[in-house]
């Protein structure tokens, strides 16, 4: 993943928790729920054993997210993933029963202190465009903070065809987080989820640039 514009939202637990599969709890910090939006590029994708698959190479990507348990495993629960990918949402719905969707993403990434700028435009012709830049020295979070409670996430749940959980380990180095200075157009993000996620109140931050690596599904 590539310029990665980083973003959290507390929001009350019973505004979410239906969306929640069985078998999942949903986790909180300071007795709050947390939504993320995470906006990027994502290039290079590939099987460990093979080449980069056209269609794979590059496309933009943002996704909707909080973050359960299962177990007292922590993790990562995705409620929408728009990609520009017909082919990346086809293979992630057929082997990880990801919740992608195929939208009409475009994307400008510029120089490192320039706007990233990315519009999703959506059926209905409506447009939300988000800019993006770093504004600051990118750190490590540190343990015990919410920046790290988001971030060492090592695994994603969804939910198989059976309805049942499946557990997708990532693998991934440590977040780098960097301030960041951003807008979005027009400026309620999560109307989706019934949610009224402002920028003005959101946690935000950039990571530059992350690889991940990704296993097959397993029961959670």
């Amino acid at each position: 993943m590539h310029d990665v514009l980083f973003c959290h939202w507390r929001v009350d637990p019973e505004a979410i928790a239906s969306r929640i599969p069985r078998g999942l709890t949903l986790d909180t910090w300071d007795r709050s729920a947390w939504v993320g939006m995470l906006v990027h590029q994502t290039c290079g994708v590939r099987h460990r054993l093979g080449p980069s698959v056209p269609g794979l190479r590059n496309f933009f990507e943002i996704d909707l997210r909080t973050y359960v348990t299962a177990g007292l495993k922590p993790g990562l629960f995705y409620f929408e993933m728009d990609v520009s990918s017909r082919i990346a949402s086809s293979v992630a719905q057929m082997f990880f029963h990801a919740p992608f969707t195929v939208a009409d993403i475009q994307g400008r990434m510029q120089m490192p202190d320039e706007f990233r700028e990315v519009d999703r435009r959506s059926d209905a012709g409506r447009t939300i465009r988000l800019r993006y830049r770093p504004a600051g020295t990118p750190f490590l979070p540190r343990k015990g903070t919410l920046e790290h409670w988001v971030a060492h996430r090592y695994c994603c749940y969804t939910r198989g065809v059976d309805a049942r959980p499946r557990r997708i380990e990532l693998d991934h180095p440590p977040l780098q987080f960097q301030p960041t200075e951003w807008s979005a157009k027009p400026g309620n993000l999560g109307e989706s989820l019934g949610l009224n996620l402002a920028p003005t109140a959101a946690l935000s931050y950039m990571v530059s640039n992350v690889p991940v690596h990704v296993w097959s599904p397993d029961p959670a």
